[in-house]
């Protein structure tokens, strides 16, 4: 800038990055902190404030022995290690579909990417519909080319409630990967395909040692990025079985809005959420953990 001090001129970066901060500052540490110190207290909202008292690790120590959190933690565990592969898997092989110069490219990334852009809760109802027992249009199909034998209630039996949140999901994020992939393959350098060709590399091997290794980092961020949202999935299984039948589909999110809204338990709700912020981070650090171990050989 023309009329800068000399304090401006010095501190310039540091004051274009100062409203970030304060925005984080207040919003973030600060809701951080207090759900932190609230997580040390026994508070709880039962017609009026029932105590406030320092209890310090009493509600972490119930929630490692609580049966339903340890089932909330089973259930998002499955759906963590069935769903996310298999999106990483279908964005991967849509991305590269999608990066070729086929006909009607834009029509199909278009279509590809509704499920995105579909609100959770009209996500939630479309698929509560389909799974219907009576009318619903998967069972309609599989009863139809001789799969099922008689319709089955999808969401509402123990046995296949998770599995349907699962495939939910699988539908509703492989497009969010997708996504991710497509901008990473869009933004590789051309030159090393060129070479490649013209050395007479097979489609196999430009996408074993070309592609694959450069795109890398961004496989690297959707795997997060899509782990760290699994984790916290709520608002479908919220609008289908709210936990049920029994607690087949009793996931973490559900069990911390039950604690904080139903029970008005803050402080136990308030343990559980640093728990899984703890979960988020100590996973996502062994994944890395992992990929550097594998890169580097």
């Amino acid at each position: 800038m023309k009329y800068k001090t000399p304090f401006i001129e010095k501190h310039w970066n540091k004051l274009l990055v100062l409203p970030t901060v304060v925005y984080l500052g207040i919003f973030a540490f600060a809701s951080f902190g207090l759900v932190v110190f609230l997580s040390l207290t026994d508070i709880s909202f039962k017609g009026e404030i029932a105590g406030f008292n320092f209890v310090f690790a009493k509600n972490y120590i119930k929630a490692l022995t609580d049966p339903i959190f340890q089932t909330s933690l089973k259930n998002t565990a499955i759906l963590v290690c069935i769903a996310v592969p298999i999106e990483m898997l279908l964005g991967l092989g849509i991305a590269l579909m999608l990066n070729q110069d086929i006909k009607g490219k834009r029509f199909f990334r278009s279509l590809f990417l509704l499920p995105l852009m579909t609100t959770p809760i009209v996500v939630g109802n479309i698929w509560r519909l389909m799974y219907n027992s009576e009318f619903g249009l998967i069972n309609y199909i599989l009863t139809s080319i001789g799969i099922l034998n008689k319709p089955i209630p999808v969401l509402g039996q123990p046995e296949t409630a998770l599995f349907g949140i699962i495939l939910i999901d699988i539908w509703e994020w492989t497009p969010f990967v997708m996504l991710i992939i497509l901008s990473g393959l869009q933004a590789l350098p051309t030159a090393p395909y060129e070479a490649a060709l013209v050395d007479g590399a097979s489609s196999l091997q430009i996408f074993r040692r070309i592609t694959l290794p450069m795109l890398t980092p961004t496989l690297i961020v959707a795997l997060l990025l899509r782990l760290m949202d699994a984790i916290k999935i709520f608002d479908v299984v919220y609008i289908t079985t709210f936990g049920g039948p029994g607690l087949s589909t009793e996931i973490i999110g559900l069990t911390i809005y039950k604690e904080a809204f139903r029970k008005l338990n803050l402080g136990y709700a308030s343990a559980l959420t640093v728990i899984v912020l703890f979960v988020v981070i100590i996973v996502s650090n062994i994944i890395l953990m992992i990929i550097n171990k594998l890169t580097k050989r």
